[in-house]
Formats: C-alpha cells, structure tokens, sequence
C-alpha cells in the first residue's frame, strides 16, 4: 500500500513489529498510536501472526508505542528504555506504511541473600545501579530497589540489556530489640548488616559490574555480616497534611557506586 495515495484526509501509519535481534514479527502486541501533544488519546490494537499493525490518522506527529509481556516499547529506540524514541510524522509524500518497529528483549537480576550461618535474610534491601553514559560521560543512577522475601530471594526484571550494580543492606531480625549493653555503649545501639556491594565488597570501590544480555538472566548472591550499630530515631513535623494515597519515604542514604547514592534504610510514613 502506497501511503502518498490515500493522505489527502487519512493517513496510513503501518508496518511490523519484529524481535530486534532475531528479525522475526512478534504476534499478540498490543500497539498504540496518539497524537504527540494529546499522548492519552491513543488507539489501539492487537498484532496477527504476522507482526503487522494498521492506522489510518489525519496528517500530523503521533506518540507510537507496543506493549508485549507487559512492558511497553517506544518506537524508535536503539535500545529498550534507551531516549525518548523517534515521532511518526504522517502527511503527504511521507511513507509511513512500512514502518518496522523493533522490540528489544528483557533480561533479569535474581539472587539470595544469606547471612554468618548461610541462612536467608528476610527483609534485607537490594538495591540495582545502572550504568549510563550520558554526553560520553559514565554515570550510575539507581534503576530501583526491592526486599528479599522469607527465603532472603529478590528478583529484579524485566531489565532492559545493559550493566548494572548492585548493593544490599539490612538489619537481623533480633535487632527490633536492642542488644545487651557492653561496657561504654549507649542504648541507642543496635544490631545491623555491614553494607555489601556484589560480588560481596565491603566498599564501593570493589564493586563488580554485572552484564545483562537480552532473554537471558544473571544471578548475584550476597554474604552479609551482622556487626553492632546504631539506632538513628527521625521525627517528622508535620505540615500540609497528606491526603489519604500519600505516602512518605524517609531515605538514609551512603556512600555508594562510582559517586551515586546508595540506601541503607527506606521507610514509608503512611497516613
């Protein structure tokens, strides 16, 4: 179909969605197209067998997104989460019928976290840095952070390819309470995990990249050792108040990768 034929009212904005890496068109996508400046006027539809989508638009730059497995894509992208994506502009003498979107697979981070005697840490904080480079420059953000559960596991994906780093904290479950006193000591101490960065350094400079290629799944376990810290109490005054789905994070953060912030405690204030 010639989209220069039919654009004096309608527009066809069509073409493929297909794997990036293998080329092959990916059924049951869910894709959607909106005008650029009105992003949640969108249309939708489910692709075939055959990878293929069809719009018909009035001239103009339009938003186009698919979403598979349930992470949504940007048309455009290099890489997945990668920019902002390309616009699809449709008017006259503009081929928009062939378009070929690539979807860029996933990949993971799962791991264990164990403590002195091996046994899973609940509760512990994992948190996952990736690496950027932006305008040449390298540069680690934090992409985001869970708690282990009853079997000290985490897992964090779906994760875009690229490198990333990752950081663990926590307290042992006896530290609610605090510890006997020994000679000295305030009663403000308590018991804590040292902070470990994999592949289990004690400080951010040892830290190891961990690659994550597409459709595949890395793995990261972290050792932890309970040392005596401290009891750090925080209050809150109180302004505005918050309205009823308002939550409130307290973030004691630390020294952390290659001059990012890492955390040592989230809290939520829930009113």
């Amino acid at each position: 179909v010639n989209s220069r034929s039919h654009c004096a009212e309608l527009c066809p904005v069509g073409g493929t969605v297909v794997d990036a890496r293998s080329g092959a068109p990916l059924a049951r996508v869910r894709v959607a197209i909106a005008p650029y400046q009105r992003r949640s006027a969108e249309t939708t539809l489910i692709t075939g067998a055959d990878g293929r989508f069809w719009f018909e638009v009035p001239r103009g730059t339009y938003y186009l997104t698919a979403v598979y497995r349930g992470l949504r894509e940007v048309f455009g992208h290099r890489s997945l989460g990668s920019g902002f994506g390309s616009a699809v502009i449709a008017g006259p003498d503009l081929d928009t019928s062939h378009l070929v979107f690539h979807w860029h697979q996933t990949g993971a981070i799962g791991g264990k976290v164990t403590d002195d005697w091996a046994e899973p840490v609940e509760g512990a904080l994992v948190q996952v840095l990736r690496l950027f480079v932006v305008g040449g420059e390298r540069q680690v953000r934090t992409y985001g952070w869970d708690w282990t559960d009853d079997l000290g596991e985490y897992y964090f994906g779906p994760l875009p390819e690229g490198t990333y780093y990752l950081a663990a904290t926590g307290h042992p479950w006896y530290s609610r309470g605090e510890l006997p006193l020994a000679p000295g000591r305030t009663s403000s101490e308590s018991a804590s995990y040292a902070p470990v960065y994999y592949p289990n350094a004690a400080d951010p400079g040892g830290a190891a990249a961990v690659v994550v290629k597409a459709g595949g799944e890395a793995r990261a376990d972290f050792a932890m050792t309970a040392i005596r810290g401290a009891m750090l109490r925080v209050h809150v005054e109180e302004g505005k108040p918050p309205s009823n789905s308002e939550t409130r994070r307290i973030l004691l953060t630390m020294e952390g990768i290659r001059g990012a912030e890492a955390y040592q405690s989230i809290q939520s204030i829930y009113r």
